[in-house]
């Protein structure tokens, strides 16, 4: 049993299979970067969660594999970013623009400030 401690939420207890005891650091950094999804996985925390001396994090890294890319200083699951990119590719294409209701960025204020830096066609007005 592996468990996580600094896991987004309450940490919690692994029991699968593919977190058995003796697994290899690799796999256990494999598993917490795909589960963070878009938020990733600070490389400076990575000692702590898969369990490794900091001088073998860079190691511990590349035997994950190519599952995972490095984000400046954060680790992401490629199919996190791919399952995004096709996110808001079908948001953007020509044949959903003019049926969608909402924009893909965060309601509120934040968000109205984000479609008015881009000129979100769907949330931008020139009268205010």
């Amino acid at each position: 049993m592996v468990l996580d401690p600094i896991r987004l939420g309450a940490a919690r207890a692994y029991r699968s299979a593919a977190s058995r005891p003796g697994q290899p650091p690799a796999e256990r950094l494999a598993r917490f970067v795909e589960e963070a999804g878009l938020a990733g996985v600070r490389v400076g925390d990575i000692a702590v969660r898969a369990g490794v001396l900091p001088s073998d994090v860079s190691t511990t890294i590349a035997a994950a594999g190519k599952g995972i890319l490095s984000v400046g200083d954060v680790l992401v699951a490629r199919r996190a970013i791919a399952a995004e990119v096709e996110r808001l590719a079908q948001w953007w294409s020509p044949t959903t623009t003019s049926t969608r209701s909402t924009p893909p960025v965060a309601t509120g204020a934040a968000g109205r400030g984000q479609c008015s830096r881009t000129r979100c066609s769907t949330c931008y007005s020139s009268t205010g």
